[in-house]
């Protein structure tokens, strides 16, 4: 429960670079499947060199789907350099 708060004060802090750290942090290295997923989806809005980084390393490894398949889409999106299958 704490961690999951914290996540969610910083999900609403998640302009400032330094939320975002905090952010990528909780993503890489929380248990907790659900504080990855709020950090994630706040992550989602700001793709930086950063973030894709992690985002990468998560598609392959994250124990959560969800993760795992929204970070592919987004790595591997038009917008990246990717190929989107038809």
């Amino acid at each position: 429960g704490v961690r999951f708060q914290a996540v969610q004060s910083l999900v609403q802090l998640a302009h400032e670079e330094r939320a975002r750290d905090a952010l990528r942090y909780v993503l890489s290295k929380d248990v907790n499947q659900g504080v990855r997923v709020q950090a994630f989806q706040a992550l989602v809005s700001y793709p930086d060199d950063k973030t894709l980084a992690v985002f990468r390393q998560q598609m392959e490894k994250d124990s959560n789907e969800f993760i795992r398949s929204q970070a592919r889409l987004i790595v591997e999106g038009p917008d990246n350099g990717g190929i989107i299958e038809l």
